[in-house]
């Protein structure tokens, strides 16, 4: 209010605060001298009104005010220049002054038209007016010449949180779902609120039973129905009924319900108070005030009969798909009986709705009862999509609204109709989905993008651009790399406008992972260029913040990697790529050399998450990484153990090929190298396999047959622009490796060489520790033994056990060996 135009409009319907809003704006300005006119009946002709306007200003502003408002009783001032000597009055007065015409519907249209002239003659004059109908200030003429600002009803309506405030009254706490429920119910709408909250109070009986949703909803519509307006005839009640159970009607919606002279009709209702027109994307719209509009739904049932509710309900869902909010379009899906129809709606709107919108979808779908939700098996496995969509581990609730939604699928014949039958595919998958069977959904998806090509074959496709992101997603989820990025081009033509940076921060990791960074490059500047400010720490930018990281550690930019993961770290419960978030941090603290680090924090990692479910993908990738670790720690018993506990996966592969040679076992190293085709291992994983082969060639003596294969991996390796690969190859390994490629494919680990060839660590003493600290500070060995109160011939015995221990020569090779095992 106090940033707003010189005059402003607060026209809303009764109850919706207007008049609280003036007189808090009244009472707390500090900038003006407040006149506050009350309008009523007795003012509606022009001698009442200005006498009263007067009054109120002769009261607050006293002097040659009071003797203006004497003089017009008397009758000195003609009723017609009352407003030019009340401007000339104003204007000479010092002060600055605002005038609140509370209810200013009630004056007559002259009366306006001259308020509107004597604003125009006093420059300095704020007005602020509430009503419930269009003034004459909101003429287009008015509105340019004095600067006027109309505030309406859905400015006036309680917020989310506000609302989530005001329950804060209430004897017990509102769940999530009861909030949306309300907000639903009353639109935010003050009064509507206010007595939302009474009934909720009402029937809790201050607290000693908790009403349920049902019996809220009821009591909601009872308590408006004193708000229902008259209409004289029943055709026009029966057009505002209509219009009531629309959330926005239109020129075209409002034809479709009540014929050709529909719209005219429509806006007498406006100018009766009963609505107000507001522009919603491009177009006017008619919205009917929230309590006539409950008041009128309370007793539709009556004066339409439900086959003409479920008739109205579908022609204004079938005008407003594309343009009105997807949860009030839900609900009339939901209070129409067009069960089958809401599963589409729901993909249609998929990200907005399973992800911003849950509580809206539970307190929508979550009062249906058992009966409805097992005749229509789309309707629970939407509800426990949107139960489980913030958790990883899926709630049993969940879990039991799934099988009840697959178990009435079948019942819905496959093949029906093409479009009918990718409907009930990708139900099915998102059914998996919920139940977190990853590879099954994956192979549901493959059928699906089969049934989705015969759709765009016959010109009815349309697209299903988010059905298609989803698949791909839950290809990544699977581990299926390769599908992900063949999903590419199916993609690029996805017109919506933030989905395509979904999908190309998915795409952007799945190329990181497989090692092509070039590709994920390409994916992470369309990225960079075109996302909003918020978008990095949203939900959607998981795929980015994992590409990015693996891009900052082949530059060598450990602490970025790690900084773009870190907000990843804390959401492990809530993400679904929590195996992909646990091996990238691995992968980057494993080229770091940050050894000790990292497998603590793996397996504390691994801990956190014993419970979540995991697809076999990703099982194999992480377990090969914890094997990774325990070979470069020396550990080679513990990932002997878990190579044997381990599937036949091309990674898991490389980690058994590694672990031959820690054996010297080259033999056995390229008998599990080539029992993998080479087809199913991803690029980075074919380049280190052929790297292997050059090493284990080198160990039985094929020197020439070793180059080759080393010239081989290093030129995959320049192709991916990607050198990461390189750190999971023992120190040893790189020197024969250096030494057999040429100098002009060769290329550097990103980070300082393991050295992981020599037998298990043993564990330093405190002692050890002490003397290896001192060490690397640079301090001389008789100067450590002085500050530790022993021997020289001590410390000399302390150090040569700690080169001993660490497998190195002196003491430089100790405290970079010590800092590659976080042991400093």
């Amino acid at each position: 209010m106090d940033a707003a135009a010189r005059v402003v409009v607060l026209r809303a319907e009764g109850g919706a605060g207007k008049t609280v809003l003036a007189a808090h704006w009244a009472r707390e300005t500090d900038d003006f001298e407040v006149v506050w006119v009350g309008v009523d009946e007795g003012t509606r002709e022009p001698r009442s009104f200005w006498l009263r306007t007067f009054s109120a200003v002769g009261a607050v502003l006293g002097g040659r005010h009071q003797d203006l408002a004497a003089e017009y009783l008397s009758g000195l001032i003609p009723t017609d220049e009352a407003p030019a000597l009340l401007a000339s009055v104003l204007i000479r007065d010092p002060r600055p002054i605002a005038l609140v015409f509370d209810d200013l519907h009630l004056a007559s249209e002259e009366t306006q038209d001259r308020l509107v002239s004597l604003v125009g003659r006093v420059p300095e004059l704020r007005v602020v007016v509430t009503t419930r109908q269009r003034t004459g200030f909101e003429t287009p003429t008015a509105r340019t010449a004095l600067d006027v600002e109309v505030i309406g009803s859905r400015e006036l309506a309680f917020t989310a949180a506000e609302l989530a405030g005001l329950a804060q009254r209430l004897p017990y706490r509102l769940a999530p779902s009861e909030l949306s429920l309300l907000r639903r119910a009353t639109r935010g709408h003050p009064l509507a609120t206010q007595l939302a909250l009474s009934v909720v109070r009402t029937l809790s009986r201050n607290g000693s039973r908790r009403p349920g949703r049902e019996e809220i909803a009821r009591g909601v519509e009872a308590a408006v129905t004193d708000f229902l307006p008259a209409f004289d005839a029943a055709a026009e009640e029966q057009l505002a009924t209509a219009v009531a159970l629309c959330p926005e009607v239109d020129e075209p919606l409002a034809a479709a319900l009540g014929g050709e002279r529909a719209w005219t009709a429509i806006a007498s209702m406006e100018e009766r108070g009963l609505g107000r027109f507001a522009a919603r994307a491009g177009r006017q719209v008619f919205l009917m005030h929230t309590l006539v509009a409950s008041a009128l739904r309370h007793r539709a049932a009556q004066t339409l009969g439900p086959d003409e509710l479920t008739r109205v309900r579908r022609i204004a869902y079938e005008h407003l798909r594309e343009l009105a909010d997807p949860i009030d379009l839900l609900v009339l899906l939901v209070e129409g009986g067009l069960d089958t129809m809401v599963f589409p709606h729901f993909i249609r709107h998929f990200s907005e709705l399973s992800l911003h919108r849950t509580h809206d979808l539970i307190a929508l779908l979550g009062p249906l009862p058992p009966a409805r939700l097992e005749r229509e098996g789309t309707l629970p496995i939407v509800l426990a999509t949107a139960l489980s969509e913030h958790s990883v581990v899926p709630a049993p609730r969940a879990k039991k609204l799934v099988r009840t939604g697959l178990a009435a699928l079948p019942e819905r014949a496959v093949g029906e109709s093409p479009l009918d039958d990718a409907y009930l595919l990708l139900a099915r998958l998102a059914a998996l989905r919920v139940l977190r069977r990853y590879d099954a959904a994956a192979d549901v998806g493959e059928r699906l993008l089969e049934r989705l090509e015969t759709l765009d074959a016959s010109g009815v496709g349309g697209g299903w651009f988010p059905a298609k992101v989803q698949i791909a997603f839950t290809h990544l989820l699977a581990l299926r790399t390769d599908r992900v990025r063949e999903l590419g081009a199916a993609l690029d033509e996805d017109p919506h406008p933030t989905r395509p940076l979904h999908f190309r921060s998915l795409l952007a990791f799945a190329d990181a992972f497989a090692g092509d960074l070039p590709a994920a490059e390409r994916s992470l500047t369309f990225v960079e260029d075109g996302m909003p400010a918020t978008w990095p720490d949203s939900h959607y930018a998981t795929g980015w913040r994992l590409a990015s990281a693996l891009r900052a550690a082949a530059d060598g930019g450990f602490d970025d990697a790690l900084a773009l993961l870190e907000p990843l770290e804390s959401r492990l419960a809530v993400l679904d790529l929590w195996p992909a978030v646990l091996w990238t941090r691995g992968a980057v603290r494993f080229a770091q050399g940050a050894l000790a680090r990292g497998l603590r924090e793996l397996e504390a990692g691994l801990a956190e998450t014993r419970t979540y479910p995991i697809g076999r993908g990703w099982s194999e990738q992480l377990h090969a990484l914890l094997a990774e670790y325990a070979m470069a720690s020396g550990d080679l018993a513990r990932a002997t153990s878990v190579l044997q506990a381990s599937g036949a996966d091309p990674a898991v592969q490389l980690s058994r090929a590694r672990l031959a040679l820690r054996f010297s076992r080259p033999q056995e190293a390229l008998a599990v190298l080539n029992g993998t085709a080479s087809a199913d291992y991803l690029p980075a994983q074919e380049a280190q396999r052929a790297l292997l082969r050059a090493v284990a060639q080198d160990r039985l003596g094929n020197s020439e047959l070793a180059s080759a294969r080393a010239d081989e991996g290093c030129y995959a390796l320049g192709k991916l622009q990607n050198p990461l690969p390189l750190a999971f190859l023992p120190a040893q390994a790189l020197d024969d490796l250096r030494r057999l490629t040429s100098r002009a494919l060769w290329r550097e680990p990103a980070g300082p060489p393991v050295a992981h060839d020599g037998p298990m660590l043993e564990p330093l003493t405190a002692r050890e520790q002490l003397v290896l600290r001192a060490l690397e500070e640079g301090r001389p060995l008789a100067a450590i033994a002085a500050e530790l109160h022993v021997s020289l011939n001590t410390i000399k015995s302390q150090t040569r056990s700690i080169y001993r221990k660490l497998h190195v020569s002196g003491r430089r090779e100790a405290v970079t060996k010590a800092a590659q095992l976080d042991l400093l």
